[in-house]
């Protein structure tokens, strides 16, 4: 079960994100991972955006990926975790990707880049035929 999950988690798919606003309330974006590991997502945002203060205040947060399309029929995964928020120059490195420079002109060295790693705690795979809690 877990291989399927890392199915919808692989790099460039789209993931929703979801993390908790200042008035409490969810806050849900579209993402996409830079990497995966076993243990962890890696994205990458801007210092300026609502996503990142969120963080900053509050780190636990969700991971949701869906595929209505999978050969075996419609799949989704739930990860709930922490994340951090990385900001040295291993981490840019690990992350960056020149198609970002739209983004961020200044590179991996910009100012604004910031990168996160999502360390999933629990979570939930459904499928057609049913629902399994993953072992993580």
């Amino acid at each position: 079960m877990i291989e399927k999950a890392q199915r919808l988690l692989e790099p460039g798919k789209p993931i929703t994100l979801v993390t908790t606003g200042e008035d409490g309330r969810p806050d849900a974006r579209a993402m996409s991972t830079v990497k995966t590991e076993a243990r962890a997502l890696w994205m990458l945002t801007g210092k300026c955006s609502d996503k990142y203060k969120e963080l900053l205040r509050r780190p636990e947060c969700l991971v949701y990926a869906t595929d209505a399309n999978d050969g075996e029929g419609y799949m989704e995964v739930r990860l709930w975790g922490k994340m951090e928020l990385l900001d040295d120059p291993a981490s840019r490195a690990l992350a960056w990707r020149d198609e970002y420079l739209g983004y961020f002109p200044g590179g991996q060295g910009d100012p604004n880049v910031i990168v996160l790693k999502f360390t999933p705690e629990s979570g939930v795979l459904q499928t057609m035929t049913g629902k399994e809690n993953l072992s993580l």
